[in-house]
């Protein structure tokens, strides 16, 4: 661990105290027009349907609407989860969450985040002489090592964690009021406490704490400034850059943007996406200022619109989801359904990325750390194994394929319980991939999952039976009844469990158990007994 000590200690020493200016900037031997500069924009909560040029009945997007027609818009483009943390970690690592270690959104509370032994595409970036900066959310630890500036940013700016998850200057605010929402059959509720918790919202420079509690209705405007700052400086010094911008919008809007003209229970959330617009508008003038020619921006979300805020949350444009929408159910945020991971995403690149043009490709944001590596010149980190592609020749119109003509399974395969069959997105064929149905006696509950051996059956097999019995153990423990699982189930990780080269599928299964299992345990009433029965798997179809 002495590499880790003098590298904290080093990043610790060049950030003490220091404020923008002094980031280095300075020639390192490569020249912006030798390697491109890259710009990220990642929107908190977006839905497909909020972005006007995906959706008619949205007015509210100028600037993007008006990228999409300068550059190309993805219309099948994917999370990697339908939730913030583990979709940022993707983004940054290119790989799955069950690969990254990152299953689970962080807490305020959380002492860890993005794993240590992960190689962010920040660090690599700056090795091959990049100079890094973030600008917003992080949600990926904000203790120790786990900083942005330990993380391969030079520079970062922006709250650690969700605006709605500490106290702010505004009181009452974490919640904003909105109607309960209906759940089918169940009664509504609606959520009494006003903080997520007693910790005021920090608001950081580096390593500094410049504010706190964080004032929310001037938090975009800072953001903008933050970025079209970064971009300015980069572009003279000589070297090329990495801008990645995490969005507060459109997670709930924030405090003090005053309502637009409109339907009365959207005007808040319009006037939201109105000023996050805005603010991707003034980071695509800076780039169309200083480094047109030479500047990749990327837009896209971490998930889809977030339902439970009702009225506050964003539209999912044609994914509503029949099945579930029929029973007072979901299609959205930390669901696996369509409208939970399908987001808006737009590429922009004058001279490179065709203009006006709508892609079909199947892409997913864990195409973006192996794309952006490519364009850059720069290796993919040796010894590990990624699932996202270099979509380069999509970006490019060369190709409009992406994963659907990859060999591997889909970048998105959710295989949901819920209906009663195997779902999922676009899977590809297999020779040896075979889908099994874990199968709970005395109930037709079910979980499916593939695997692409026998050998890896049975892991699998073993470590379902076991973690279920971890489950029931932690309910004895804590003594909660069953069903109550859901409100602490995603503290599994089982990425111990699964070792091996292959184990995409993994995630799947741990996708279906951390976000299904409640449905499940509907279905047995309030008993456990059922729970200490053996399993059966049997062997569901095989793909041809």
């Amino acid at each position: 661990m002495a590499w880790l000590s003098l590298k904290v200690w080093l990043v610790g020493l060049s950030f003490l105290g220091c404020l923008y200016p002094l980031v280095d900037f300075s020639f390192s031997g490569e020249t912006r027009g030798q390697k491109p500069n890259f710009v990220i924009i990642l929107a908190d909560d977006m839905g497909w349907g909020d972005l006007g040029a995906n959706w008619a009945g949205t007015k509210d997007t100028a600037n993007l609407d008006r990228m999409a027609a300068e550059g190309t818009r993805f219309v099948d483009f994917h999370a990697a989860a339908s939730t913030c943390s583990p979709s940022r970690a993707a983004l940054l690592t290119g790989r799955l969450g069950l690969r990254n270690g990152v299953t689970h959104n962080f807490a305020v509370t959380s002492v860890g985040g993005l794993p240590l032994n992960e190689t962010t595409l920040a660090e690599v970036l700056r090795g091959a002489g990049y100079v890094t900066g973030m600008i917003g959310k992080w949600h990926l630890g904000h203790h120790g090592s786990h900083h942005p500036n330990f993380r391969g940013f030079d520079y970062y700016f922006g709250v650690p964690y969700s605006h709605d998850m500490g106290c702010t200057d505004t009181p009452g605010y974490n919640h904003p009021p909105c109607p309960a929402c209906p759940r089918g059959d169940r009664p509504s509720r609606n959520l009494e406490r006003d903080c997520y918790s007693d910790l005021a919202l920090p608001l950081y420079e580096n390593l500094n704490i410049v504010e706190q509690p964080v004032n929310l209705s001037a938090l975009a405007q800072k953001y903008a400034e933050k970025a079209t700052q970064f971009i300015q400086q980069a572009s003279t010094s000589g070297r090329p850059f990495l801008l990645y911008v995490g969005l507060a919008h459109m997670h709930v809007p924030l405090a003090g943007t005053p309502p637009s003209a409109g339907p009365r229970g959207q005007r808040l959330y319009s006037a939201g996406l109105r000023e996050m617009d805005h603010l991707v508008g003034r980071i695509k003038d800076t780039v169309d200022l200083v480094g047109k020619n030479n500047t990749f921006l990327w837009f896209t979300g971490d998930n889809g619109p977030w339902a439970q805020k009702c009225e506050l949350a964003g539209s999912v444009g044609p994914f509503t989801g029949s099945w579930q929408a029929r029973r007072g159910g979901s299609p959205a945020k930390q669901t696996t359904w369509e409208g939970g991971h399908r987001v808006p995403a737009l590429a922009y690149w004058p001279g490179r990325v065709p203009v006006n043009v709508t892609s079909a490709a199947l892409l997913s944001v864990l195409d973006i750390f192996p794309t952006v590596l490519a364009l850059a010149g720069a290796p993919l980190p040796q010894g590990r194994r990624f699932d996202g592609l270099d979509v380069s020749q999509v970006l490019f119109g060369r190709a409009q394929t992406g994963h659907r003509s990859a060999p591997r399974e889909t970048i998105v395969n959710p295989l949901e319980v819920a209906d009663g069959r195997p779902g999922g997105k676009h899977r590809s064929d297999y020779k040896d991939v075979r889908t099994y149905t874990c199968v709970f006696t005395h109930t037709h509950a079910r979980v499916y999952f593939s695997v692409f051996s026998n050998h890896l059956l049975s892991i699998t097999c073993k470590a379902l039976r076991q973690t279920f019995w971890d489950i029931q153990w932690h309910m004895t423990a804590l003594k909660v009844r069953f069903k109550r699982f859901h409100l602490f189930g995603t503290f599994l990780n089982m990425q111990n469990i699964f070792i091996h080269s292959h184990s995409i599928h993994m995630y799947v299964l741990i996708n279906t158990i951390v976000f299904t299992l409640s449905y499940i345990v509907g279905l047995q009433g309030s008993g456990m007994g059922w729970f200490r029965k053996p399993f059966q798997f049997q062997e569901a179809r095989r793909n041809p």
